[in-house]
C-alpha cells in the first residue's frame, strides 16, 4: 500500500512526502486560479500564470491548517498516513470547564450581562482544544460602536493561569 509521510515543520507549515506521482496529484488538487487573473498586468506580461499553489512540490510543504484536507485525500485514495513527529497538538479541556470559564468572565455590554449561546461556547471550546482555529462570524454580529466589557480581576487571572498549567 502506498503511503504519505507527514511532518510538522512549524506552526504554519507541514511537510507531506510521498511518491512523485502522489505529490503531483496533491499539487494539482491544491492549485487554483485567481479570480480575474487574465486582467492582471503580471499575467499579461507572462510573469504570472494566474495560479495559486498551496502545495510546493520542491519543498514538499503545505499550510498546517489544510491537514484535514490531506487526510481526506489519503482516505479517498486508500493511502496509509505516517506521522514523523507530533503534527497535531490538542488540549483535553471539557465543555463544562469552558462553560464555567465563560460564566466566570462575567461579560457585559452597556451594563447588561451577555448570555453566550451554545454555538459560541462550542466555538470557544474548539478554539481552546485545537489551539488554532479560524472562526468565521457573520457580518454585523456586533455593532462597531458597541464595546464588550470583560472584567478580569486577580482571581480570574489566577484561574486562567491554573487552567493553562493544568492542560499543558
Amino acid at each position: 500500500m502506498t503511503s504519505i509521510s507527514i511532518e510538522k515543520i512549524n506552526d504554519v507549515y507541514i511537510r507531506v512526502m510521498s511518491e512523485p506521482s502522489i505529490e503531483q496529484e496533491l499539487a494539482d488538487r491544491f492549485t487554483f486560479l485567481v479570480e480575474g487573473y487574465k486582467f492582471m498586468p503580471a499575467y499579461k506580461s507572462g510573469i504570472f500564470d494566474g495560479k495559486i499553489r498551496l502545495y510546493s512540490i520542491a519543498k514538499k510543504t503545505i499550510y498546517a491548517g489544510l491537514l484535514h484536507h490531506i487526510l481526506k485525500y489519503a482516505e479517498e485514495n486508500e493511502l496509509a498516513v505516517n506521522y514523523l513527529n507530533q503534527v497535531v497538538t490538542t488540549d483535553d479541556i471539557s465543555l463544562e470547564h469552558v462553560k464555567k470559564f465563560t460564566d466566570w468572565l462575567n461579560i457585559h455590554s452597556r451594563g447588561k450581562p451577555i448570555q453566550l449561546r451554545d454555538y459560541q461556547i462550542d466555538a470557544i471550546h474548539r478554539a481552546l482544544t485545537q489551539r488554532r482555529l479560524l472562526l468565521l462570524s457573520p457580518t454585523s454580529c456586533l455593532d462597531p460602536h458597541e464595546e464588550i466589557e470583560v472584567d478580569l480581576d486577580n482571581d480570574m487571572i489566577n484561574y486562567l493561569d491554573t487552567i493553562r498549567k493544568f492542560y499543558r
